[in-house]
């Protein structure tokens, strides 16, 4: 209990003093000089590494969700790529096959890469929600559609004032019919 708090606790820390946009103002860099920047060693070359291990090294579904929703409090762009398995809702990417652990997992990394898609929304990362909704849409489990899913992502599609996204034609895109 107290790693994680500890690592959600440097996570945001990391976030807030390196990567921000308002860094510069929540740590002034008149005062203290700059502690450290998005492409800076710490970050590219320890944390996200470490973390990036930690998720692929987790054997149950409750820690893959910590350690993806750590990825999300650090808000750097590249944590979209280590997430991508958890979006696409790969049976590989998590350590169970049941479909509601699937969907607690691929929730959360749509939780997570939110922060990524208001800070840097040139990257694309609208167009990875909409691929995911597509595929969520005419999924159809045992228990029923997906439902928490398609809500959540289509809210952080409407959060982040999306463009049409290239890939979707009005035809293929339930969002755009």
């Amino acid at each position: 209990m107290v790693y994680h708090q500890s690592l959600v606790g440097l996570t945001s820390l990391v976030h807030k003093a390196c990567i921000a946009q308002n860094r510069a103002e929540a740590f002034p860099f008149s005062n203290y000089g700059e502690f450290c920047r998005p492409d800076s060693d710490f970050v590219l070359s320890k944390l996200l590494p470490f973390l990036k291990q930690k998720l692929e090294s987790c054997t149950r579904t409750d820690q893959r969700i910590f350690y993806v929703a750590t990825l999300g409090v650090l808000g750097h762009k590249n944590v979209v790529s280590l997430i991508l398995p958890s979006l696409q809702g790969t049976p590989s990417s998590s350590s169970s096959n049941d479909p509601k652990s699937m969907v607690s997992e691929r929730t959360t990394a749509i939780y997570s890469v939110a922060l990524v898609a208001r800070a840097y929304p040139m990257m694309g990362v609208e167009n990875i929600l909409f691929s995911v909704l597509n595929n969520q849409v005419g999924k159809v489990w045992e228990d029923g559609k997906v439902t928490s899913c398609i809500c959540t992502n289509f809210r952080f599609l409407l959060r982040s004032r999306p463009s049409r996204p290239s890939s979707a034609s009005p035809r293929s895109s339930p969002c755009w019919t």
